[in-house]
């Protein structure tokens, strides 16, 4: 989005959305069309006392940390503007009643209803605007003034001075980023290296980059160094004039033109570090003008730069970012100890000690709250002062002794308004709680905190904009592939700046419950809980559970109905994973201003008709509802609806009349009715349609020509397609030309095809022009007789092929097919399967040989399959030979299952073995990189073999599991040569019918073993003590289903941390309890679970 460097108020946004919802069409045609006179004077005035408002906002938003009487100022205005939405939007419910029901409605009668309503909405805005002409006549009194910023957050100013404090838990970093410094290359394409280190406020860039500066090797490397604190305004005139004189240079002169001059003679073939420190400018322009002069220097220069801001970052870099993450608890126990206890001079007692670690975990890796939090604390010997530090918010604490509020509101100060209102929403998310980018832009666009997007735009690719620019800013950190999280400070800052409008019901905080509070969020629920809730939050507007773990037992179906009847403002309803909630209420539609609704993971069988009245509703998640058969017949009047997630369903069909909902960007399921449910043709209407969706039921396509001649797939913006037939057709051709004009979009990125009964694919299938397609699916294709040709796709790197029982060969058409039919379709100088890194078959009972690529035949370097990483190959009965397993240079992980007939030798650069069922594949050579082993109904790995297989073959091995090797009696490992397996790390053997006995005395397991489990050994009958005493890592032993195994040795390792026992009735007879006749045995083991039931 377009950086504002200095951030509008919150509640600018507030009214801006407010002035966008009085001037629609809709809501000043439906005043109109019911002439009534005063609501459009009424409007005006509403404008004019909002604009009278908004001049005040920003002056009050700066004082709101130091002034409480302008912090409950702007609490009330807030309150107000949330009043006026709820009026607004009733009044815009009215008008879109109207036109939906003026077909059944005679105008004389439909006015007259409308303007009575009117006339209540009169009174109540009346009274609104009461409100605020009272908090602008209170302006005076506060000292608020139009138009004024007064800059309270501020940043100090920094020096290259590092200071006496040692930097704890930043050696590496230290390391990392002089490493960068010193290594730039003379040869680099850009004349000055560019570095920057980013982070969020208080994480300690600033104090890494003076240690950087000052650090021995850095002066000696560099001719030239200067340091400079940018902060929030820059200014080319200024910081060209502060490089100048930092130098040390006179420049009395106020030409930029010659102040640059003078900069770039003195840099001119000199190998400079200029320090830009606290950036938070995001223009390129002004960033190359100010680098002009740097272009000079000798090859090698650096600028190292610190910001909060990945954008600006991105702005300046030439080399990726260094992204500086929290201290580990340790250290910022460290740094928090040497500003609490002086340096060590005061002596810290026990009790001190107890909670200034507590105080510490609340820091969260934070330096600059340790730093500030053991400042507030140093020298004080009273543990109630520590308490009160533990117990209190960031807010409480005084700013001219913490600065960690107005470090953190700094970055918060800065956001333009529309962000803040974004952000300030996430204080209904607990601490630590993980999110997906998906959900909050849903719950953003249900609480109208996203502007309409201006042109073509759309409205989720503008929430996923904000999301981004706030990610960048350091508020939201990637915790996982698809989730994010808050820093707990940062959280902290959330719930400050929404005061009592956001409430998190956590243990025993119901207390602070407000009649202000708008949003709620719930990780446990109880009966008097939500009693409180009804009784309290009149305008509750969102309603979400934040854990998933255990579902409320209070949430059955008259505790929802009673919620729902009371809270008629709610504009967020998730009733998600409600074990108890079977039927949901008829008057679900009185939730007029309900725009999200998650009922996913419920037992609910059917949805009211009266849900198809919520026509604000845009997001409906009814994810794994598997009792869940139909959807509501008038669900087409849902006009507004963005998402609609059946995922799970147990969906017949899905009913006539979705092609209405036109607005539709996610739609997960489409299930085509047999008789007189949803035909295919309705599609077309889904041109917006993003992300993944699943067709299924194509079997009822009659005429496939007719309905898909306008080949709909094609325009939609999907990443992701399921086809399936419920069933394989007989009908060969008819269902190869429903897949025919079923073409995908070319922006696809993953395709699953199920039950296709055609005989061959459409050529679309393997068309190299689908670029962005990464991973294939094709299932219980059970009447194909060769396989697609996939070898040309460009992206592909996932390819699973199962179930396709009438494929006898896989030939050169896999790879690559030159017919006329395909030509078009395919480019002849590709690699095939350039990308490919999984390859799955399954289920292919008359598969019986893989051939070659012929390029590779003749010799040509054009080698398939270059990429591949892992081949899954199981269940293919009359396979024999796939001789080309050797010639794939990348591949690590082999699995093979129930292949009886193929012969093939393992290469030796393999990593990750499974062999099930395949006893003629051997193992002729060692293979020295294997680090997994599972073996499964093997036979020809029998006793003899295996003393020797294990030892010599595989030195690196780190897991082994052996099962159902019916010849195997027990396992011997030499302890020389044990010695050498030092990778060894976790042995399972389970399933071994005559198994008898582990190594004696004079045979050693290693003893690197850390995991150690015995399963269904039926004839094991004892544990050698001495070759056990040797696994002096052992943390985990697991015995079940050994049935003649009597006791435990007389001495197991100590460092045994956990034992599990199950189904071996001998053995938990002497184990059972304290006093049992083998529990002095084990007693020393911190966790003991017999049949899953915990002792100790």
């Amino acid at each position: 989005m377009a950086a504002e460097l200095v951030g509008g108020a919150f509640l600018s946004a507030f009214i801006q959305t407010l002035f966008e919802k009085m001037a629609t069409r809709d809501m000043l045609d439906f005043i109109r069309g019911v002439k009534h006179d005063n609501g459009l004077n009424l409007l005006d005035k509403l404008k004019i006392t909002l604009r009278s408002i908004d001049a005040l906002v920003n002056h009050a938003e700066e004082r709101q940390t130091t002034d409480l009487h302008t912090r409950e100022w702007l609490n009330d205005l807030k309150d107000v503007m949330f009043k006026a939405e709820d009026l607004l939007d009733k009044i815009s419910v009215l008008a879109s009643n109207q036109k939906l029901e003026a077909d059944s409605w005679s105008s004389s009668i439909s006015s007259k209803v409308c303007c009575s309503s009117l006339g209540g909405f009169s009174e109540e805005m009346e009274s609104i605007i009461h409100r605020i002409e009272n908090l602008v006549k209170q302006k005076d009194v506060l000292g608020l003034r139009e138009g004024v910023n007064e800059k309270t957050f501020k940043n100090f100013q920094t020096t290259s001075l590092a200071g006496k404090s040692s930097i704890y838990g930043r050696n590496a970093d230290k390391d990392n980023v002089i490493k960068l410094l010193l290594s730039v290359s003379n040869d680099a394409s850009d004349k000055i290296c560019v570095i920057p280190i980013v982070g969020m406020g208080g994480v300690g860039k600033t104090t890494l980059a003076q240690h950087v500066y000052n650090d021995d090797k850095v002066k000696q490397h560099f001719d030239i160094k200067v340091w400079v604190c940018v902060n929030q305004e820059f200014d080319v005139f200024k910081l060209t004039k502060t490089i100048l004189e930092a130098i040390p240079l006179t420049c009395d002169t106020m030409d930029l033109n010659l102040l640059q001059v003078k900069l770039k003679e003195f840099l001119h073939r000199k190998r400079f570090l200029i320090v830009l420190d606290d950036v938070w400018n995001e223009s390129y322009i002004m960033w190359e003008i100010l680098r002009r002069p740097f272009e000079f220097g000798a090859q090698g220069s650096c600028v190292l730069v610190t910001t909060r801001n990945e954008n600006v970052a991105s702005t300046m870099l030439t080399i990726p970012s260094y992204h500086l993450k929290p201290l580990e608890d340790y250290d910022c126990w460290l740094l928090f100890s040497e500003h609490a206890f002086e340096g060590g001079r005061f002596i810290k007692s026990a009790a001190l000690d107890d909670i200034g670690r507590k105080i510490v975990k609340k820091c969260k890796g934070l330096p600059l709250a340790a730093k500030a939090l053991g400042g507030l604390l140093r020298s004080k010997v009273d543990s109630r002062a520590w308490v009160k530090v533990l117990e209190s918010k960031i807010w409480d604490f005084p700013n001219d002794r913490s600065n960690i509020l107005p470090a953190l509101m700094l970055s918060y100060y800065y956001l333009p308004s529309t962000l803040k209102r974004c952000f300030a929403y996430c204080s209904v998310f607990p601490k630590s709680y993980q999110f997906r980018r998906k959900e909050l832009v849903r719950l953003w666009m249900a609480e109208d905190l996203l502007p309409h997007p201006k042109g073509n735009g759309n409205v989720e690719e503008l929430g996923t904009e904000y999301f981004n620019d706030l990610t960048s800013r350091s508020f939201f950190i990637k915790s996982s592939k698809k989730r994010f999280v808050m820093h707990d400070l940062i959280t902290d800052l959330a719930e400050f700046v929404s005061g009592a409008f956001s409430f998190r019901l956590e243990g025993h905080k119901d207390n602070y419950l407000s009649k202000r509070t708008r949003h709620l969020s719930y990780s446990r629920l109880h009966l008097d809980d939500l009693e409180k809730i009804m009784a309290t939050c009149e305008n509750l507007r969102t309603f979400l559970p934040s854990q998933v773990l255990s579902w409320p037992k209070c949430l059955n179906n008259e505790a929802v109905s009673s919620l729902i009847s009371k809270h008629r403002s709610l504009r967020v309803l998730s009733l998600s994973h409600c074990g108890n909630l079977t039927v949901v209420p008829d008057f679900l539609g009185d939730l007029i201003h309900l725009r999200y609704l998650d009922l996913s993971v419920t037992p609910i069988s059917k949805l009211p008709e009266s849900t198809c009245s919520l026509h604000n509703l845009q997001t409906l998640l009814l994810l794994n509802c598997v009792y869940l058969t139909e959807l509501p017949q008038q669900i087409g009047r849902l006009t507004n609806l963005r998402c609609l997630d059946i995922r799970g369903t147990k969906l017949s069909e899905t009913p006539l009349h979705m092609g209405n909902l036109t607005n539709l960007q996610n739609l997960t399921g489409y299930v085509l009715g047999s008789g007189g449910g949803s035909g295919i043709e309705e599609l077309k209407n889904f041109s917006f349609l993003k992300g993944k969706i699943s067709i299924s039921n194509l079997q009822n396509i009659i005429d496939p020509q007719d309905a898909l001649k306008d080949k709909l797939l094609r325009n939609m913006q999907l990443d992701g397609l399921m086809l399936s037939w419920s069933t394989n057709a007989d009908d060969s051709k008819n269902v190869r030309n429903i897949l025919h004009w079923l073409e995908p979009p070319k922006t696809l990125k993953k395709l699953t095809i199920r039950n296709y009964g055609s005989t061959s694919f459409p050529p679309w299938l393997g068309d190299f022009q689908f670029s962005k397609l990464v991973s294939i699916c094709l299932y219980d294709c059970v009447n194909c007789l060769i396989l697609p040709t996939l070898g040309q796709l460009p992206s592909l790197k996932a390819l699973s092929l199962v179930g396709f029982s009438s494929v006898i060969y896989v030939d050169e058409m896999f790879y690559n097919d030159s017919s006329m039919e395909v030509k078009r379709f395919q480019r002849q100088d590709i690699t095939p399967f350039k990308c490919l890194e999984t390859l799955h078959f399954e289920n292919m009972p008359r598969w019986q040989e893989w051939l070659p690529f012929k390029e590779e035949e003749k010799g040509d370097e054009k080698r398939a399959f270059p990429c591949l990483k892992q081949l899954y190959i199981k269940n293919c009965p009359e396979l024999k030979v796939v001789n080309l397993i050797q010639k794939l240079p990348a591949l690590e992980k082999i699995v093979i299952a129930k292949c009886e007939q193929l012969v093939v030798a393992v290469p030796p650069t393999i990593r990750e073995l499974r062999l099930e069922c395949c006893e003629k594949v051997s193992i002729q050579r060692p293979l020295p990189q294997l680090l997994n082993l599972t073996i499964s109904s093997y036979n020809a790995v029998h006793c003899n073999s295996l003393r020797s297989f294990i030892m010599d073959m595989f030195p690196k091995m780190v897991h082994l599991e052996i099962r159902r090797c019916q010849n195997l009696e027990s396992l011997v490992v030499s302890g020389v040569q044990a010695q050498n397996l030092r990778s060894l790390s976790s042995l399972k053997i389970c399933e071994c019918p005559n198994f008898v006995s582990f190594p004696e005395e004079r045979w050693l397991l290693p003893s690197t073993l850390t995991s150690f489990h015995i399963l269904a050994l039926w004839n094991l009958k004892y544990l050698d003590e001495d070759s056990l005493q040797q696994l002096t890592s052992l943390e985990t032993l697991g015995i079940a289903c050994c049935p003649k195994l009597q006791c435990m040795p007389a001495k197991l390792p100590a460092s045994i941390s956990t034992l599990h026992i199950m189904t071996s009735p001998r053995l938990e007879e002497r184990c059972k309890g304290k006093r049992a006749e083998d529990w002095p045995k084990i007693a020393h083991i911190p966790m003991i679970r017999i049949n899953k039931k915990l002792l100790q």
